[in-house]
């Protein structure tokens, strides 16, 4: 296992947007019932990258409250279920595509990754939809050794414990020098290939380190036999909960008890390692890297 250390950080994807469209009101999808024992649509997910969460809310019975000039038609509260401190959402009308009015609720926190969240809408009469979701963490990370394919080429995988959901996005980000003394600058490099689920209930993904090294290449304009120099290597991760919809899934999915809708979470996180020096000179690399990036 090789020398790794991982950091949460603030990386502003827009992974979940097809949801944040439907949380901030581009669309009314919600048709009241007249009879129902489900309360509320509530459709939203807890960002840990953002310091002000969304979330719509819809009661599913004809209300005039909106219409009447009264924002509120529900005390919305997140409630952190590790030490019980609660946060009240505030409600606020938005124009909808069909020319109506909608409720767009706010929350000025950030989630903490690896922390249980249950949010609820509770009517006047007490009549309550929640949902739960944990924010995705990085528990536990292994960076095997790289190796070399019957192609000859270098490739080096990453097992991720207790994350057994596709990151929703991945980014490889390289430090390179294009010459000797010239600093280094940033490479990032979209990631294509998601990875596989493992035996143990985690993640699996294949870096590939020949191909990426071309594309540095190619993104600096650069000869392919151009000596680059390799100061830090790190992948970025965008990661959703386990409670997101699964890949296919059709409308009809919900997680919310005594409600309709979704609620979710998601969360950046970062992994840096160090690439073996013989790897590295394979790879045709001048390995500039830190003798040790450090851990935990």
């Amino acid at each position: 296992m090789r020398s790794w250390r991982w950091t949460h950080s603030v990386f502003p994807l827009g992974a979940a947007l097809v949801v944040f469209g439907l949380v901030a009101g581009c669309d009314n999808s919600i048709v009241p019932y007249a009879e129902t024992t489900r309360h509320f649509a509530i459709f939203g997910f807890l960002d840990a990258d953002r310091d002000t969460q969304y979330m719509r809310i819809e009661a599913t019975r004809p209300f005039s409250d909106i219409e009447n000039g009264v924002l509120e038609i529900a005390t919305v509260t997140t409630t952190q279920l590790s030490d019980g401190q609660v946060i009240t959402w505030r409600g606020s009308t938005i124009d909808l595509e069909d020319g109506g009015r909608g409720l767009l609720y706010t929350a000025f926190f950030r989630p903490k990754p690896g922390h249980a969240y249950q949010v609820a809408a509770r009517r006047a009469d007490g009549a309550t939809s929640y949902a739960t979701t944990t924010v995705p963490d990085l528990r536990q990370v292994e960076v095997e050794g790289a190796t070399r394919t019957f192609a000859g080429t270098y490739e080096q995988a990453i097992e991720i414990d207790g994350v057994s959901r596709r990151p929703e996005t991945i980014i490889m980000n390289y430090d390179v020098a294009s010459s000797v003394g010239a600093p280094p600058i940033k490479i990032t490099l979209d990631y294509d290939v998601f990875g596989v689920p493992n035996s143990i209930g985690g993640w699996r993904i294949s870096v590939r380190l020949t191909r990426d090294k071309q594309r540095i290449h190619s993104r600096l304009s650069l000869d392919p036999g151009h000596l680059i120099g390799l100061h830090d290597v790190s992948m970025t991760l965008r990661l959703l909960s386990n409670d997101w919809p699964p890949i296919g899934s059709n409308e009809n999915f919900t997680n919310v008890v005594d409600g309709f809708g979704f609620f979710g979470s998601a969360a950046t996180h970062s992994i840096q390692w160090r690439i073996d020096s013989q790897v590295v000179a394979g790879l045709g690399f001048d390995d500039r890297q830190k003798s040790d990036v450090g851990g935990g």
